[in-house]
């Protein structure tokens, strides 16, 4: 790599007390202008490109506008690396990232936290960081938010198929076999997917039960299952995964009095490190709980009881009943076992998990109940049940049980992966609603058994200005039935209604003496479109004078709003979505004033030298000798382990441009780029102790000032330096040279006018006329001692071992 002005064109200076992000290439300067009444922790949109342009503004659909950067191909392709800071350049700022197109761009909203009120403020965009993660949180970065990664996305499938219970799925290559308990039959049947939700016609498998579960050992299919009478559960075998055979008795009844003396139901069984752990139900007549049996080879007659696992307890979801339980690795060497529990009158769904299955407990999840019985006919208000997980693409994928038919019926849902803890992004709710401590609630519905994502009430109340609050529905195909959304508060009901019907339109309704009437105008949009996506949106605005109820669809234009009349008081406001098919994408609460501030200047982009860019860099000599004789470059392998260099603005700069570079030069020294050659004349850079003894380097303005001047070289500046010849042969007359012992090969050379020359460690100066070699260097022609008392060049070894000192033209 060659030191030339294009290498340098692309350095950036950071002068002394200047902070930078760990790990981050570069940054961008922006101003966020002063706005009155916008306060401290507000929330502003940003929106960066992943390729080149002019930064400024961009209006985002919804009349927000967003501060516009690009990031020259520099970010990642996941815009992952891209954070903010104060202006203090490391201090980080919470922000949310909105959306995102991979290589193309993304919106992110960031909390500022200096008080716009009072007056402008700068932040810095950080990018370039290819190890980097996202630091997106959207509670963090508004009064509230909410995006219900957590919330299960049920299949729009569902039902699969009926008459059916206690579903068992395994991935067999590319397709999904799902083994069931056909009712009112009691037989076990299998199905093949094609995929997740799409099933063929149901085949026998030769086995009389409703309770399963079917594993692979090699070459064969093991199924254990119960009884009719739940007596016993029994092993069966299979070498095509269809045709079973029984092999009798695995386990029965406990003795008397144990929790397992009367019912034996819903097996589920694992293999690990060579042991069978066979997880099932046990009844002892008054409750249900989970029992755990193990075998080393997994035959018929060789299980030993390891006891109770999991009871019921408490008074809330599981304090009367537990059920169904499903063992699964979500991560290495960890266990998550699920269960449904009975308790309230309603049956959900939780898990517990453990490290060690040879402990035989497990911790329950404090996030429990993970997720209730929808409102949905099929599914029974009252129970889900009677499940089964894969973890595949980062998705815990369930199949389960809903019990609004009494003959059963098999649903489907799926929720994420933490990509840290790998466990399911669930949000605990608590009683029968989550809520934020002085924030925001969610309740799951007036019965407590409606899906959270058809159904949020906030419990809290808008009491104060400058707030909006936003509701996002998810995308949903054209073609679809339309629906109704309801607000409310204490004292009034108000209905946005929108239809498929031509027009489309949304209308807002308020209730009034028992009937709804139409307030405010309104808003026409174009025909929906079969299988292209639209998003709804509601807006409660609160600007001190009442809230203001805002609503559009199509999230990419947003400019039909509606507005309902200022009438909606404060109150406890809650959103109810009755359509069926979509749910919430996310929910903000965030600062609000009217104009909002608007963005103010970007600076140039900023870089940071890379610590290895110099480390096997080579200095060319720039095009003429004139231009060395006033430069002097010292360099070291370290050169860059603690330096930041400015960039120089052409070659000719460097005529007066002197640079020192030392392994200890830069742990306390910065030297920045002079403006012009003058500046050199009165610039000091006092470098580190072990640089220079105690020594303070000025550029002299003549040669004049080397007359008095005496440098004192320390061992490690010479290890690698060069120095070359001053301009005056006068300079040196009265300059003192303190060499090291390892500058010139074991040799020390003091007073070098003095005669005779002294004997210095290994080295002798003799005759300087003769060719006397050092190192691997030759001196030819100095032809007298008076000649090297004005003639001074000091090389080091590693300079000697490719270098030939020549005779100077003159005395």
């Amino acid at each position: 790599m060659s030191a030339s002005a294009e290498l340098y064109a692309h350095a950036i200076i950071v002068g002394p007390g200047e902070n930078w992000l760990t790990g981050w290439g570069y940054r961008k300067r922006h101003v966020v202008n002063q706005q009155a009444g916008a306060g401290a922790n507000y929330q502003i949109a940003f929106k960066a490109y992943y390729g080149a342009g002019a930064d400024g503004t961009e209006t985002l659909g919804d009349t927000v506008t967003a501060g516009k950067v690009y990031c020259e191909g520099k970010c990642r392709t996941d815009f992952a690396d891209i954070h903010f800071t104060e202006d203090d350049g490391d201090t980080e700022l919470e922000y949310w990232l909105e959306e995102k197109i991979d290589s193309n761009y993304a919106i992110f909203w960031v909390k500022i936290t200096g008080d716009l009120s009072a007056g402008n403020h700068t932040i810095y965009v950080y990018y370039g960081n290819a190890g980097a993660s996202s630091s997106s949180d959207i509670d963090a970065t508004f009064l509230h938010g909410d995006n219900f990664t957590w919330a299960p996305d049920y299949s729009a499938s569902n039902p699969l198929f009926n008459t059916a219970v206690m579903p068992n799925v395994i991935k067999e290559g590319i397709a999904y076999w799902i083994y069931v308990g056909d009712v009112p039959a009691s037989r076990i049947k299998r199905r093949v997917g094609t995929d997740e939700t799409t099933w063929g016609a149901a085949a026998t498998t030769g086995i009389v039960s409703k309770y399963c579960t079917v594993s692979r050992d090699g070459a064969t299919w093991r199924m254990i299952y119960a009884n009719l009478a739940l007596t016993e559960l029994r092993l069966a075998t299979s070498n095509d995964g269809l045709t079973f055979t029984d092999q009798g008795v695995v386990l029965s009844l406990g003795a008397g009095g144990q929790f397992d003396d009367t019912v034996l139901s819903d097996p589920n069984e694992i293999k690990v490190d060579g042991i069978y752990y066979l997880y099932y139900v046990g009844g002892d007549g008054v409750t249900t709980t989970i029992g755990l049996a193990t075998s080393a080879t997994g035959g018929v007659g060789t299980y030993t009881r390891r006891g109770q696992i999991l009871a019921e307890q408490g008074s809330g979801w599981e304090n009367v009943a537990l059920f169904d339980p499903y063992i699964v690795e979500y991560d290495t060497g960890k266990w998550m076992l699920w269960y449904s529990a009975h308790g309230d009158g309603v049956q959900r769904l939780g898990y517990a998990t453990t490290d060690d299955l040879t402990a035989y407990s497990f911790d329950r999840s404090t996030g429990n109940p993970v997720f209730w019985p929808a409102a949905q006919e099929w599914e029974n208000p009252n129970v889900i049940n009677e499940l089964t997980v894969l973890i595949e693409d980062s998705k815990y994928k369930i199949w389960y049980r809903g019990s609004g038919n009494n003959s059963g019926e098999i649903g489907y849902l799926t929720f994420d992966q933490d990509p840290i803890t790998k466990l399911p992004t669930t949000l605990p709710m608590l009683g029968d609603y989550w809520h934020e401590e002085g924030g925001w609630s969610i309740d799951s519905g007036t019965k407590k058994n409606t899906q959270v994502a058809d159904y949020a009430f906030m419990w809290d109340r808008v009491s104060f200005t400058n707030i909006v609050l936003e509701f996002i529905l998810n995308r949903v195909s054209g073609t679809w039935s339309g629906g109704i959304w309801r607000v409310t508060d204490k004292s009034n009901l108000y209905l946005l209604e929108y239809s498929d019907g031509f027009p489309y339109t949304f209308k807002f309704y308020k209730r009034v003496a028992n009937a709804y009437t139409q307030i405010g105008g309104s808003v026409t949009v174009g025909q929906l479109t079969a299988g292209v996506d639209y998003l709804i949106s509601i807006r409660i605005i609160d600007e001190g004078g009442g809230l203001r109820v805002k609503a559009d669809i199509d999230r990419t234009n947003k400019t039909n709003w509606l507005e309902g009349a200022r009438t909606y008081n404060n109150g406890y406001p809650g959103i109810w979505n009755r359509a069926t098919g979509t749910k919430f994408d996310d929910l903000r609460v965030r600062s609000y004033v009217d104009p909002e501030p608007t963005h103010g200047s970007w600076a140039s982009e900023e870089g940071q030298v890379s610590l290895n860019l110099y480390t096997h860099a080579i200095i060319r000599q720039p095009a003429s000798a004139e231009l060395y004789a006033h430069v002097v470059i010292i360099h070291s392998e370290d050169l860059y382990a603690h330096a930041i260099i400015r960039q120089p603005t052409s070659v000719d700069l460097y005529a007066h441009v002197v640079i020192i570079h030392s392994e200890d030069l830069y742990a306390h020294a910065v030297i920045r780029q002079p403006d012009s050659a003058d500046l050199y004349a009165s610039f000091e850079a006092q470098v580190s102790l072990d640089l220079y003894a105690h020594a303070v380097i000025r550029q002299p303005d003549s040669a004049d000032l080397y007359a008095s001047f005496e440098v004192q070289i320390s061992l490690d500046l010479y290890a690698h330096a060069v120095i070359r010849q001053p301009t005056s042969v006068d300079l040196y007359a009265h300059v003192e040279f303190i060499r090291s012992i390892e500058l010139y090969a074991h040799a020390i050379i003091r007073n070098i006018g003095s005669a005779p020359p002294e004997v210095y460690g290994h080295g002798i100066i003799r005759n300087i006329g003769s060719a006397e070699a050092y190192g691997h260097a030759v001196i030819r022609q100095l032809t007298s001692l008076n000649l090297y008392a004005h003639v001074v060049i000091i090389h080091s070894e590693d300079l000697y071992a490719h270098a030939v000192i020549r005779q100077p033209a003159s005395a």
